[in-house]
């Protein structure tokens, strides 16, 4: 495995929804070739940069995520049928499901459940004294 096609790779991956199995076919490449440049590279650049490759990849599928919305929405006017059109909204709620669970799992900092440790928009209060264990230090 070469640098180049390395790079290649990231920026298949970046670019596209492929797996790492379907990129490494394209390729004529083992994807366990893949593993090993990472782990064979000293510097640590491969891995930082497959890693960019993917968080890359997760903003590519969030942005075509409107693409594949704005298509069905134009399915689904054009379309008579009610069986189909239930059927195309179906597909489209898992497809969009199916990118925001990656994101989420993958870039959980901006694409995860936000957890609010707040009341009402302002700050918790601190527990009152007596519910508080304190630790007797051993001298």
């Amino acid at each position: 495995m070469t640098p180049e096609v390395f790079e290649e790779f990231c920026n298949i991956t970046a670019e596209s929804r492929l797996s790492k199995k379907d990129i490494c076919r394209s390729l004529n490449i083992s994807d366990k070739s893949i593993d090993k440049f990472i782990r064979d590279d000293e510097t640590g650049e491969a891995l930082r940069q497959y890693t960019r490759a993917k968080e890359d990849q997760i903003e590519f599928l969030v942005d075509k995520k409107y693409e594949i919305i704005d298509r069905c929405k134009n399915d689904i006017v054009t379309e008579d049928d009610p069986k189909k059109i239930h059927a195309m909204v179906n597909i489209l709620k898992i497809e969009i499901d199916s990118i925001n669970f990656d994101a989420s799992k993958r870039l959980p900092r901006k694409y995860g459940d936000k957890l609010d440790l707040t009341s009402d928009g302002k700050q918790l209060l601190q527990p009152p004294p007596e519910y508080t264990v304190r630790i007797a230090k051993d001298n």
